[in-house]
């Protein structure tokens, strides 16, 4: 993602230098990038990473500087934990106490008031899209899959591979392959490999791009 950032009183603005790369402060005072405008703190809930910037002259006003950034921005990783990598993860785990009623050791009449496990896993992949059309609304529209997206759809394929044992097996082969057992462990693999894939991801080095398109330009005295 790239944006222009433009002040008209360079004092004001504050840019921390982290060895060749910049790190954005929150004292811009006009701007553009995803939405916020006139915001003193535009990123409350954003962690943005400027790793090439530029300072030239507005040849469009005199005495005027312009200052260049490409950066990346991402979501606090606070926010997706709370929001939905918890609740995805306790619904794609309730699929296990769905092949646990299916087998027979648990009490479908208690459990559910007479519906079948059938139903349960169908009210679970309900569930699940609606947090994907909550997640797409949170986030700006990509032209790529995120890590993200592939843990939701990883998700939904257990709560699939749930319904498919509980529609094929019949409830003595369910108990002899202990299939909620190996449904949660393998749910827990999962959550666990996908803890640490995300959090090495997280660690975004901070320069991304050897790279500069814009050129340079000296800047002049206040």
């Amino acid at each position: 993602m790239s944006a222009i950032f433009w002040t008209r009183v360079w004092r004001h603005v504050r840019i921390e230098e982290f060895g060749r790369s910049y790190a954005l402060g929150t004292s811009f005072q006009e701007f553009d990038v995803l939405g916020f405008r006139g915001d003193p703190t535009p990123c409350a809930g954003w962690d943005p990473y400027i790793c090439e910037s530029n300072v030239v002259p507005n040849r469009a006003r005199t005495g005027e500087l312009m200052f260049y950034g490409r950066f990346w921005v991402r979501r606090k990783p606070f926010y997706f934990i709370v929001a939905l990598l918890f609740p995805t993860a306790v619904v794609t785990f309730m699929g296990a106490s769905a092949i646990l009623i299916a087998s027979g050791e648990a009490a479908n009449g208690i459990v559910l008031g007479g519906e079948s496990p059938l139903s349960l896993v169908a009210g679970l992949m309900l569930t699940m899209v609606a947090m994907k059309f909550s997640y797409t609304e949170s986030v700006p529209k990509l032209g790529y899959l995120t890590m993200l997206d592939t843990y939701i759809a990883v998700s939904f394929l257990f709560l699939t591979a749930a319904a498919v044992l509980i529609v094929l097996l019949p409830e003595e082969m369910l108990q002899q392959l202990r299939a909620a057992a190996v449904f949660s462990g393998l749910c827990l693999l999962f959550n666990v490999v996908y803890a640490v894939m995300a959090y090495r991801e997280f660690r975004i080095p901070v320069e991304q791009s050897p790279r500069f398109t814009f050129p340079e330009a000296k800047v002049p005295p206040d």
